[in-house]
C-alpha cells in the first residue's frame, strides 16, 4: 500500500466521482486555498466531501468521508459568491490521517483500488438501460435537452455516474455510499436502483 501526501479540498453539499472533467463552485477561503496551490505549481489534490460544513477554521478528522477522488485542477476563475474551478477527476482515494494547518489541510491517502467484476459487454449493456432510464426521467422535467446531449456522449459507467449523480435528488450520505462501493458491478446496480426509484417518485 504506497501512502502519499496531497492537499485537500474539501467538497461541500455534494460528491465528485472519479473519471470525469466538471466544474465545482467553492468559497473564498477554500479558492484562495487552490489558487495558492496552482500557484505553487501544485495542481493535484484530493476532494472530500464533508459530513456537515461549519466553515473552514471548524472542520475536523470527524468532519470528512474517508474515501473521495484525486482531482487535477483545470482552470480557476473568480465568481460573485467565491470561484469556480474546473477539474478532472483521477481516481478513488481512501484517506488515512489529517494536518490542520491555518487555512490549509494535508492528508495522507492511498488509492482505492476499484473490483472489476464485470465484462466489456456487460458494462455496455447497463450503459445503454441507465441511459434509456436516464432518458424516461427527463421527460418529466423542463429544458433536459442539453442534459440528453451530454448522455448520449458519455461512454463508461464511471462518467455516466460522475455526470449524473450529483445532479440526482438523494441524501448525501447515499451519494457517498454510492461511491464507497469497491465492486464496480454493485455500485453500478445501487446506482440503477437510486434511478428506478427517483423516476417512481416524481
Amino acid at each position: 500500500l504506497e501512502i502519499k501526501n496531497a492537499p485537500l479540498i474539501p467538497i461541500t453539499e455534494t460528491v465528485i466521482y472519479p473519471g470525469i472533467s466538471t466544474r465545482i463552485y467553492v468559497n473564498d477561503d477554500i479558492g484562495n486555498n487552490i489558487k495558492e496551490l496552482i500557484v505553487k505549481n501544485n495542481t493535484l489534490a484530493i476532494g472530500l466531501s464533508t459530513k456537515d460544513y461549519k466553515g473552514l477554521v471548524q472542520l475536523t478528522a470527524d468532519s470528512f468521508y474517508r474515501i473521495g477522488v484525486l482531482m487535477k485542477f483545470d482552470n480557476i476563475q473568480k465568481s460573485d459568491t467565491g470561484y469556480i474551478i474546473d477539474i478532472t477527476t483521477i481516481n478513488r482515494v481512501k484517506v488515512y490521517d489529517f494536518t490542520f494547518e491555518e487555512k490549509q489541510i494535508t492528508a495522507s491517502y492511498a488509492d482505492q483500488e476499484d473490483i472489476m467484476d464485470i465484462t466489456e459487454a456487460e458494462e455496455q449493456e447497463m450503459i445503454v438501460y441507465i441511459k434509456g432510464l436516464m432518458k424516461d426521467l427527463s421527460t418529466k422535467f423542463k429544458g433536459t435537452e442539453y442534459f440528453i446531449t451530454i448522455l448520449d456522449g458519455l461512454l463508461s459507467l464511471e462518467e455516466l455516474m460522475g455526470y449524473t449523480v450529483p445532479m440526482m435528488g438523494i441524501p448525501l450520505k447515499s451519494k457517498q455510499g454510492l461511491l464507497e462501493v469497491d465492486s464496480i458491478k454493485e455500485r453500478a446496480l445501487n446506482f440503477i436502483d437510486y434511478i428506478i426509484r427517483e423516476k417512481d417518485s416524481v
